[in-house]
């Protein structure tokens, strides 16, 4: 019995640690250049009673929008609303690396997994921001565990919930697609490897029929063609391959490596790597490699438009990886393991340090690719400073009377940010309106509106009315250089 309860209270601390991790100071970075855009469109499929999921209008799956609006709205502040639901993501991956280190290593291994999750600067930054990529971790692991566990017991439960996953994931983005193949792949290289009998390998179907039954009713919503187009941005035709473009392979794997080394950070990827070179002979660890190398093949070889987000599904595999060499380390040599362990753990508490309380701060000198990466999210246009202030500046001039405000037809912030916080606000309902060029627009609009009307801007981008506009507030970000504008525009002279 004391056995029982040591191993729940060791569960309970580290599930304590991990919401400790993630709510602490949430809202410190404000709200990104993404997470405006998904928060929007999130609000339009709720709000909007003409149907449709319209997130796919910009090539995103609708089913975190969706979420990041309604939690949003329970919460009555829709940063940290949605952001809880990443934060909630991010606690279905942790239990998830749990359980299938619990199978393949044991309770000490997944006692060693989990804390490096929560503790890696890579999960702890993107779980803690309302983006699609924690969800998708979610998936990863989630697949590889109910594979991994139909394997060991052939039960058909496993393969159901594995399709139901599978459907899930085609829900929430397009990169979750590896999760449908590796699956069917890691089996049938069983089956070929006759480990597996053909009745139970059969199965697999079953996987993907629920899958494509939860995948249905989006594949066949209107928007979806509009969606299938835009992903082509992301990728590069199959046979692209064979016209050798180095120079696109070794920036996707400079890039990769570089986020993978000091996001996740170095010394939890050095013993990553040591985790890899103990596994390579063991076939239990086949799944790992497979979740960790083709998605990786993919980035390097295939990538046309990806970020360091998009690599953070890779760091889960590392992340067990690492606690496998840890695990070694512990069974070897308990006093070196106990250095390396803690050594890791400070090293990641450093990042998480400025993570938590000072984000513009964390250092970024080790590679320009790493800190240009970063400083998109605490510096320049894609950064959130400046939108809260401007949303408070423009709530204090609606006190005293009523107003428009005009934005750019563009995506990002401000220009998904003021929508955002306005559109559905019944005090500017119909009232934020999102014109190209907006002079004509303004012309008509002077015949039925007498009130003030202002340009929400980004930096001077005016949109071809800076003739016409008296510059009131700048809200700079941390950079200097970029900043929200806000201007009154003179509707005398239309």
């Amino acid at each position: 019995m004391r056995t029982i309860l040591q191993k729940n209270y060791i569960l309970l601390l580290i599930i304590l640690s991990y919401f400790l991790t993630r709510f602490l100071n949430l809202g410190i970075i404000p709200i990104f250049n993404d997470e405006s855009t998904y928060i929007r469109f999130g609000l339009h499929n709720i709000m909007e009673t003409t149907g449709g999921f319209y997130s796919l209008m910009i090539g995103k799956e609708p089913l975190t929008p969706y979420l990041f609006a309604v939690f949003g709205m329970i919460f009555g502040n829709e940063l940290l609303g949605a952001r809880v639901v990443s934060v909630f993501f991010g606690f279905l991956t942790l239990i998830g690396i749990y359980k299938f280190c619990v199978l393949i290593q044991g309770r000490t291994g997944a006692y060693i997994a989990s804390v490096f999750y929560i503790l890696s600067p890579y999960t702890l930054f993107f779980d803690r921001l309302a983006l699609m990529d924690s969800a998708v971790s979610t998936v990863s692991i989630w697949t590889l565990y109910f594979t991994l566990r139909f394997f060991k017991t052939k039960k058909t439960k496993y393969v159901v919930f594995l399709g139901m996953v599978m459907g899930m994931g085609m829900w929430i983005k397009a990169s979750a697609f590896f999760y449908v193949l590796l699956p069917a792949l890691y089996l049938s290289i069983l089956f070929l490897q006759k480990r597996i009998e053909f009745k139970n390998y059969r199965k697999i179907f079953i996987s993907v029929g629920i899958m494509l039954l939860i995948f249905l009713p989006l594949y066949l919503q209107p928007f979806y063609r509009v969606h299938e187009e835009l992903l082509k941005q992301y990728t590069y035709p199959l046979l692209s391959i064979f016209s050798f473009p180095i120079s696109v392979w070794s920036g996707n794997t400079l890039h990769a490596l570089t986020w993978i080394i000091f996001y996740l950070p170095f010394s939890l990827s050095i013993l990553a790597c040591f985790g890899i070179v103990l596994s390579i002979k063991k076939r239990e660890n086949l799944a790992l490699f497979l979740w960790l190398f083709l998605p990786l093949f993919y980035m390097c070889f295939y990538a046309k438009l990806f970020t360091e987000r998009h690599v953070l599904m890779l760091s889960l595999p590392l992340t067990i990886f690492a606690s496998i060499a840890m695990s070694f380390m512990y069974k070897k040599n308990k006093p070196v393991s106990y250095f390396v362990f803690g050594f890791v753990v400070l090293s990641c508490l450093f990042y998480n340090y400025f993570v938590w309380f000072n984000p513009q701060k964390i250092p970024t000198s080790h590679l320009s690719s790493f800190g240009s990466s970063y400083s998109q999210y605490v510096e320049g246009n894609s950064s959130g400073y400046g939108v809260n202030e401007v949303v408070s500046y423009i709530r204090e001039l609606r006190k005293k009377e009523e107003i428009v405000l005009v934005i750019r037809n563009d995506h990002g912030n401000p220009e998904d940010a003021i929508p955002l916080y306005f559109t559905y606000d019944p005090q500017f309902r119909n009232k934020v309106y999102a014109w190209g060029l907006v002079t004509e627009s303004l012309k008509e609009f002077k015949k039925v509106y007498s009130g003030p009307v202002y340009f929400i801007s980004r930096g001077n981008a005016y949109a071809g009315i800076e003739n016409y506009i008296v510059s009131e507030k700048r809200f700079y970000k941390p950079d200097g250089k970029n900043y929200i504008g806000v201007s009154l525009i003179d509707m005398s002279k239309f």
